[in-house]
């Protein structure tokens, strides 16, 4: 190559000089609108208070603190029964006794004698069903000499089916009983029981987190639910509209409200009904009796009330001076006819 040859340069030729396309005076109006709506929707000075809260969040912890966890083989029924108990009645929950354990309940109801089998040994399967843990309830509250009532909240076919009840109607029921200290609840869910002890309604607005007025139709509820088998998480946390499946199918379809992943199955025996449901257990709280007090007579105007009391005393002296006159004129009477028997006596002894 020549030296004096000049190089060519071709770098220029590969740079993409274009000008940057300038904004139309519309679309930086549309920015500048964005921006203030923006703005316009931040929440600010907010005013909810922890009561306005708890109608959107509802946990009483101390339904958590009666769950009995862990629970034996199969056990999930009575351990159900002896959570909505201690939460009803003792002191770990809303009640004045002692709490119960879940082996004393095995016991006194006569589910397993003290000195064994084994907790772990018994077919709880082969005899717990709805019907089972409202008569264990039921039998607690008679040995424990307190008063209380277990029925369905919701069951969808079979025996005791809660005909006019559905899904939104169950729910209003089931919040409207977790915000009080005189209902829990044992959902019945595929091969298991356990315990709803809250919920959340979670708006699908971010900005409605901490809204006291929100859209219920643009909105999820969740259900917290305590969980007694130990290879599960202490809450499982479900949406409302997936228990209210779970308890909408019918037999033979079922789904394991535990494992959503796995879906909608069917159980290889056509025959059947669902046994799926939610029940209520509530304690009735014994009302003092009412002591039935004299009635206090009422002042009359001037001296009415006076001057009937007056004509009463009057009267009642006048009838025990009735009385006493009587008395008397009995007495003398009774007196003279003793004089004269002794008088007819004398005579005879006279004569004879």
């Amino acid at each position: 190559m020549d030296s004096n040859e000049e190089l060519m340069d071709f770098t220029d030729m590969f740079k993409q000089n274009k000008p940057k396309p300038k904004l139309i005076q519309n679309e930086q109006k549309e920015l500048v609108e964005k921006s203030e709506n923006v703005q316009n929707v931040i929440p600010r000075n907010l005013t909810i208070t922890q009561e306005q809260m708890k109608q959107k969040r509802c946990l009483d912890l101390r339904r958590w603190y009666c769950l009995s966890r862990a629970q034996y083989a199969r056990s999930c029924g009575i351990s159900s029964v002896v959570t909505v108990w201690n939460y009803l009645y003792s002191t770990l929950g809303t009640g004045n006794l002692n709490p119960i354990s879940q082996e004393e309940a095995m016991v006194i109801l006569n589910l397993t004698p003290e000195a064994g089998p084994h907790f772990n040994d018994v077919e709880f399967g082969s005899f717990s069903g709805n019907m089972s843990l409202i008569r264990w309830f039921k039998d607690l509250c008679r040995i424990f000499k307190v008063q209380g009532r277990a029925y369905y909240l919701w069951k969808n076919e079979g025996d005791h089916q809660t005909t006019g009840v559905d899904c939104e109607l169950a729910l209003d029921k089931l919040k409207q009983g977790l915000q009080t200290e005189k209902l829990a609840y044992i959902y019945h869910a595929y091969d298991h029981y356990f315990c709803p002890i809250g919920y959340e309604i979670t708006s699908n607005k971010q900005t409605d987190a901490y809204s006291v007025d929100f859209d219920l139709n643009d909105s999820q509820t969740w259900i917290i639910i305590a969980e007694p088998a130990k290879p599960y998480p202490f809450f499982t946390v479900r949406k409302w509209v997936d228990i209210a499946k779970d308890i909408e199918l019918k037999h033979p379809e079922y789904m394991n409200i535990r494992k959503m992943e796995e879906g909608i199955k069917q159980y290889k025996y056509q025959n059947g009904v669902s046994q799926h449901c939610i029940m209520t257990f509530e304690k009735i709280i014994q009302q003092p009796k009412k002591v039935v007090k004299p009635k206090v007579l009422k002042e009359h105007s001037g001296n009415k009330l006076h001057k009937t009391i007056e004509k009463n005393e009057i009267k009642e002296e006048n009838n025990h001076i009735q009385v006493d006159q009587l008395q008397e004129n009995n007495l003398i009477q009774d007196i003279n006819a003793k004089d004269e028997e002794k008088q007819e006596t004398q005579q005879v002894i006279e004569n004879a």
